[in-house]
């Protein structure tokens, strides 16, 4: 059974993803994402291929975890989004799951925001994400700073896996992971 702050965290999470904000997450939140990312790309042949891979990064992020949720409806739900947490993510026996959940969540913050293609988030990078998702640059910043557990100034993927897992198994209000994505309370 999810904690009590495990299913906070996890219906922010899902709250935010759900961008057109009908309590439902579907194709069309991961366009609207990719809408907003490439809403300053130009018309360049180079842009357009750019514009056209942040979409269909997005769209295959919704298949993949509709796929994983094993959900055959247009939609998720908050109640499929948590039980999938509840009893695949955490209370399954293994750590399969969580790894795969956590990579497809990656791979999509990756695949949409990482603007140079760098396998890093700059400061700037990580800004992006959080103004796309309606979170204030001071939040991104305290956020983005806890988590750059080497100071070097970028967030890894290491950097990244490490504080989505936290954010995902932690029963433990202060762990730094609990920030990736802002305060959630």
């Amino acid at each position: 059974m999810l904690d009590p702050l495990q299913n906070t965290k996890l219906t922010y999470l899902f709250n935010l993803l759900d961008v057109s904000k009908n309590q439902l997450l579907d194709l069309k939140d991961f366009e609207l994402v990719a809408e907003h990312v490439t809403k300053s790309l130009g018309t360049s042949k180079l842009e357009k291929r750019k514009k056209a891979a942040i979409f269909r990064r997005s769209r295959d992020f919704y298949r993949r975890i509709s796929k994983a949720l094993d959900i055959k409806k247009d939609n998720i739900n908050l109640q499929d989004w948590l039980a999938y947490f509840d009893q695949h993510v955490l209370g399954g026996s293994d750590r399969h799951t969580l790894n795969e959940t956590v990579r497809y969540l990656l791979s999509f913050f990756f695949g949409v925001f990482d603007d140079n293609r760098d396998g890093y988030f700059s400061r700037e990078e990580y800004e992006n994400i959080f103004a796309t998702f309606g979170i204030t640059k001071s939040k991104s910043k305290a956020a983005f700073d806890t988590m750059d557990l080497n100071k070097d100034g970028i967030l890894s993927r290491y950097e990244l896996l490490l504080a989505l897992e936290m954010f995902i198994t932690s029963t433990d209000a202060k762990e730094s992971g609990n920030l990736i994505f802002g305060k959630w309370k």
